[in-house]
Order: C-alpha cells, then structure tokens, then sequence
C-alpha cells in the first residue's frame, strides 16, 4: 500500500490532474482502481517518472513504456563494448594482443588462427572489425595482392525496348474522424469567448464516440483541459463561469 501512495502521488505531480486527485485515504482497491485509470493517460514521449515509481508499475503490471533494467543493460553492454576496444587499441604488443584474443570470448573464433597474423597492425584491426563491424578495415599488403583481375565482360545483347507501365491510380482513402483529444482541442478552440465547460466536452464525447468508456474519457478531460492543451496547443483559461477558453 506504501509503494501504491507513492507511485500515485507522482502519478498527480507529473500529470497534473486538475480535479479527482489519488484517494490517499480510501482502501487499497480504490487507489488501485484511480492508478489503473491514471496511467491511462500517460504519454510516454512526455510524461516522465523516477526508476523507483517505474519498478512499481512494472511490478503490477501497469507500466507500458520502457523498463529500466532495459536501459540499464544497453548502456552497461555498450560500456563492456567500448573497453575492450580501447584494450585492444591499447595493447604494445602482439603479445599482449593474443593474451586478450584467449582471454576475452569476444574472439574465440579466432583462437586457432593466431600464427596466421604476421603483424600487430593485422590483427588488431581484425580485432577491431570483430568488436565494431561498422569500422573500416584496411587490407593488408597481403589482401591487396591477392586481389582476383577483373574479368572483362562480354558485350551483351542488345536490349529489348522497356515498355513503360502506367503510374498506378491512387486510390482515395476515407478520411479519418478526429480521436477524443483532437475533439477535445476543437470544442475549446470553437467555443470562442463564452467558453465550454467540462462537463459540456463530456456531453459532446458521449455523442461522438459511443463506443468509447464514458468514465475514461471523463478522465482524459481532466487530464487534458486546461493544463496538457495549454502545454501542447494553446493557451487555455478558465472563466469565473467555469468555461475553459482559448486565451486571446
């Protein structure tokens, strides 16, 4: 219960709810019940929570975004990665070269073609192909001069005339309706200067999208008017009347 106030409470702080705040007090299902609903709403490209209340949602099962432990092992993998790179470019000797070859597992394919390698040179930067495939290799004297000739090619035959193929019609795709929060946006960017109020949104919701949870969307109102429209659309204000406007 400690762990479900305190992912709730930030829940609020990061989302900003302006009304129906974390029932604190109320029963374990009730906070339950208000976290399921809240983490609803994240946006997971803006919303953002500490490793600790992202450990507790993941932990119930709530938490859709990126795990920590999955950040945590890319960068401890790409860390591993560029040590041993700086080993290899920091060996002195084609000794020490081979000492890492049969140490490091990175390169056991390589083990038993180490007397191939004549130069350090060779092998390390074989060494360095192995640990990042994206860097240029130089070749070797020895690549150089076993290049095949290029073999002429015989002239071909004449080609055939390309028939040229009509550009495909397009077809005309059906318009899409806006989603709840496009809506949302629209109602208070048209109610002009008399403004709408919440409950006049929910209204307009419920006959827009049947299908849709009428609690939930309640929700998203309360998560999107005033403070996420006005931080990703426009400026939006509430009146003494309780209509929320676009602010002139």
């Amino acid at each position: 219960m400690k762990d479900l106030i305190k992912v709730a409470n930030e829940l609020q702080k990061v989302m900003d709810f302006e009304e129906g705040g974390p029932p604190v007090d109320g029963t374990e299902k009730e906070l339950t019940k208000w976290v399921e609903e809240a983490v609803d709403e994240i946006d997971y490209e803006i919303d953002k929570f500490s490793d600790e209340a992202v450990r507790i949602l993941t932990e119930i099962g709530l938490w859709k975004g990126q795990k920590v432990e999955e950040v945590e092992e890319v960068e401890e993998v790409e860390e591993v990665e560029d040590n041993l790179m700086d080993q290899v470019k920091a060996a002195g000797t084609m000794r020490d070269l081979k000492i890492i070859c049969k140490d490091l597992d990175e390169f056991k394919s390589i083990r038993g073609q180490l007397t191939k390698y004549k130069t350090m040179k060779e092998l390390r930067e074989v060494m360095l192909g192995m640990l990042d495939p994206t860097e240029e290799v130089e070749p070797t004297p020895k690549a150089k001069a076993e290049k095949k000739p290029v073999e002429k090619k015989e002239p071909t035959a004449k080609k055939e005339p390309v028939i040229k193929k009509e550009p495909a019609v397009k077809k005309e795709t059906a318009k899409k309706s806006p989603g709840i929060i496009a809506t949302i946006v629209s109602l208070i960017e048209k109610s002009g200067k008399k403004g709408i109020t919440k409950d006049e949104i929910h209204e307009q919701l419920v006959t827009l999208f049947p299908d849709r949870d009428e609690k939930s969307m309640r929700s998203t109102i309360n998560v999107q008017v005033p403070n996420r429209v006005s931080k990703e659309k426009f400026p939006v204000e509430k009146l003494e009347s309780g209509c929320y406007r676009k602010k002139a």
